[in-house]
């Protein structure tokens, strides 16, 4: 792994038809975007933002399941802070190939 990979921010990200069940498992969920393409367009400008900056982005596909499972065998709420755990975890695993 290189240096500049331990730069990179992982940013969870959603598909079009699981977006309503994330909204509805997470805590926080009602400060999410309405609709789907409302979050996809912010999710967008921060990436955009980033990348504007310099800083290397990744996309972290949040599967509900897998989200779920993981919160709950790492003793993560399913929150931001779980989400952030979550998305610096798969981002970690998928560049050290496991």
């Amino acid at each position: 792994m290189s240096g500049g990979d331990d730069n990179m921010v992982p940013l969870a990200w959603y598909e079009p038809e699981t977006y309503e069940e994330i909204k509805s498992l997470m805590t926080d969920g009602r400060s999410f975007a309405a609709t789907y393409v409302q979050w996809e367009s912010q999710a967008r400008r921060v990436e955009a933002f980033f990348v504007a900056k310099g800083v290397p982005t990744v996309r972290v596909r949040v599967d509900p399941s897998e989200f779920v499972a993981w919160c709950a065998t790492h003793r993560q709420a399913l929150n931001v802070k779980g989400r952030l755990a979550f998305s610096e975890w798969a981002a970690r695993s998928r560049r050290s190939g496991a």
